[in-house]
């Protein structure tokens, strides 16, 4: 068994237990996938977000407390928030209809966008 550090601009962030040092071989191949897997381009989210904007804020910082800000999401939580809305995971009659049309394109857009945005209006 081996001990190893994966580095992020020349920080630690993760120490692991390699007990097969070919595993570490493939650490790179493995992150850049994951990275791919959630990739949303920002400006198509930024097109698509005004349909979010009559609830949560032009800029996704909602002005009412009844509905959250979306800016500063995490792009995880938003992923999988909304689409637990378009498979009914999740109940809300407002949200299942305003997904409901949403492709998980869409969906990794928008998170994307409001995952970048400050939640500071």
């Amino acid at each position: 068994m081996m001990m190893s550090k994966l580095f992020l601009n020349g920080c630690p962030v993760l120490k692991v237990k390699i007990i097969n040092p070919m595993l570490l071989k493939a650490l790179p191949v493995l992150l850049f996938i994951t990275a791919y897997a959630y990739a949303g381009d920002y400006d198509a989210g930024k097109r698509k977000a005004f349909i979010c904007a009559e609830c949560h804020g032009e800029r996704g910082n909602s002005v009412l407390g009844i509905y959250p800000n979306l800016a500063g999401q995490k792009y995880e939580y938003f992923v999988s928030a909304l689409s637990a809305y378009k498979s009914g995971l999740r109940n809300n009659e407002i949200m299942q209809a305003m997904v409901m049309n949403l492709s998980q394109q869409d969906i990794q857009n928008l998170a994307a966008y409001f995952s970048q945005k400050s939640c500071n209006n």
